[in-house]
């Protein structure tokens, strides 16, 4: 399945307090081809922390500070996402050669997939903090899934799509090119995402050539696989995205790129499209072999055929004729979930789009047309869909829970210093997510820096570990900067005689932030600040 990096601004922090909000108010990178091997990979030795050189490393706590987030009324009672957000680093790797690949749930531990330098890496843990870290093979992993003790992953490895297969639960791996997927010379292959339906492994990719097209794969265990069929768009490049099963509906996205011809584009590492314009085509059945292109009566994603006028921008096509996008692609709670994002001339807003019964239904609430950011993914929360989406600005996570039919966004109550953040992933009863955070904590970060893979665990709705203090006609929750991972130890500095004021007078007297909020709430800011110090 196709996944998403929402980015957030990394920020510096030079205050031991940090007071919050107060009541008185992409292209990844190319991957460098590694030739594929036959040779099984035995896992590294478990330990808390393990560096991509092998060397174990102390187990770091991360602690955020920051302003919490505006409320947005009160939260329901059974909101089961808090707005607290720890946690701690994992591995070390390196920005640019590093990339997010996916995480699932699967044999009672917690799983992450990445590309490191060529080479794609598990880490699986029984408890969210200890992580393993298994090198599967060359190349990259898209998707994995798992059917009892068998764990395929589908990808890429330089021009070719690749297989990598565990038949102990994930402990050791293979990485193979199947016959049935060899290509010819000056073509390249991707399978981008696997599913079990009906006891078949079942895998969607794209053929990249002049007769740009998608491609569906079949295998009874995994290692045997055979080509099920090639489709090709209505005129137009089609790529195969995304395939879901719900246990007796199976469900292939592909897109139609509009107004694009493949080249070659020596730069780009390959194959390229002229342009990305996207038409969504949905494909339904019960297996492979009544597997149908819907009709836009038939979902709610899918458009009409139109004679498009290709002199038009990317933006003018989608204000002249629509355009609905699919974002992400989840099972929720059993049901095939897609996220789409209708883009017209009038409006722009994302939709739910949920098999149930074998019939489409949309969920297109207008609290989900509060979602600002451009990208966002869907997540399975305890059988009900939640939009995962990151403020780029404020730097916070947004989480936007369904219950009883109702929407609410829970955003982080703390800013997340650094890094790349990926939609979470339930383990148990917890979610959890992944993000890359700089080795210089306080530092810029560009390709090529030194940073470590770290791993957020939500705290739930009991879980916020802001401070609240009371001060006239104010109420402010503040948060100790000192916890945060890295900060300077400030504890055996002599600051006697240093001219150091932090009466209400000279905090008023300070220079406020870029970006600051009305006077008032500075002022009340300042009185909480006043009221913590006076009481040590």
């Amino acid at each position: 399945m196709r996944r998403v990096s929402l980015s957030a601004a990394s920020a510096g922090m030079t205050l031991v307090l940090l007071l919050a909000g107060c009541g008185a108010d992409g292209s990844p990178p190319a991957e460098t081809p590694v030739p594929v091997s036959d040779t099984p990979v035995a896992p590294a030795a478990a330990s808390t922390l393990v560096e991509t050189s092998g060397s174990p490393v102390e187990a770091t706590d991360i602690a955020d500070a920051g302003d919490p987030a505006e409320p947005t009324g009160p939260l329901q009672d059974d909101v089961s996402i808090g707005d607290v957000w720890e946690g701690h680093r994992i591995s070390g790797a390196q920005m640019g050669a590093w990339q997010y690949r996916g995480g699932f749930e699967y044999d009672d531990s917690l799983w992450f997939h990445v590309s490191e330098q060529g080479r794609s890496v598990v880490y699986r843990s029984t408890d969210g903090v200890d992580f393993e870290r298994v090198v599967t093979g060359d190349g990259r992993i898209n998707d994995v899934i798992g059917d009892g003790t068998t764990v395929v992953g589908v990808g890429r490895s330089g021009d070719g799509a690749i297989v990598h297969l565990s038949r102990d639960s994930g402990r050791t791996w293979r990485a193979f090119q199947p016959p049935a997927m060899a290509i010819s010379a000056g073509i390249q292959q991707e399978l981008n995402a696997v599913t079990v339906h009906r006891g078949e492994f079942l895998a969607v990719g794209t053929i990249m050539a002049e007769d740009w097209r998608m491609v569906l794969y079949r295998s009874a265990d995994g290692e045997d696989w055979s080509k099920v069929q090639e489709y090709r768009g209505e005129g137009h490049p089609l790529s195969g995205n995304e395939i879901l099963s719900d246990g007796e509906n199976l469900v292939v996205v592909g897109e139609d790129h509009l107004c694009s011809t493949p080249i070659i584009h020596g730069n780009a590492g390959g194959w390229y499209l002229t342009s990305w314009t996207e038409l969504y085509r949905v494909y339904q059945g019960t297996s492979v072999s009544d597997l149908a292109l819907l009709a836009a009566d038939r979902h709610p994603f899918v458009a009409e055929p139109a004679d498009y006028d290709c002199s038009l921008s990317t933006t003018e096509l989608e204000q002249e004729y629509g355009s609905h996008s699919v974002i992400d692609s989840a099972l929720v709670g059993g049901v095939v979930t897609l996220l789409g994002k209708r883009t017209g001339a009038d409006d722009s807003a994302f939709e739910l789009a949920e098999l149930v019964d074998g019939a489409w239904v949309v969920d297109d609430d207008a609290a989900l047309a509060q979602i600002t950011s451009s990208e966002a993914a869907v997540i399975d929360d305890g059988g009900e869909p939640t939009v995962f989406t990151a403020d780029h600005g404020s730097r916070r996570l947004h989480l936007w829970e369904r219950r009883g039919g109702a929407w609410q966004d829970v955003p982080s109550a703390h800013r997340m210093f650094f890094g790349n953040y990926y939609p979470p992933v339930h383990f148990g009863e917890e979610l959890y997510a992944l993000s890359f955070l700089p080795q210089d904590r306080f530092g810029e970060t560009s390709s090529g820096s030194a940073v470590d893979i770290g791993v957020w665990k939500n705290l739930g709705p009991a879980g916020s570990d802001f401070g609240v203090c009371p001060a006239d006609s104010a109420e402010c929750t503040y948060f100790l900067a000192s916890r945060v991972d890295g900060y300077p130890a400030l504890g055996a500095v002599d600051l006697s005689g240093k001219p150091l004021d932090f009466t209400a007078e000279a905090l008023a007297a300070a220079r406020p932030r870029p970006g600051a909020a009305t006077s008032a709430v500075r002022d009340a800011r300042i009185a909480c600040a006043d009221a913590l110090l006076a009481s040590g």
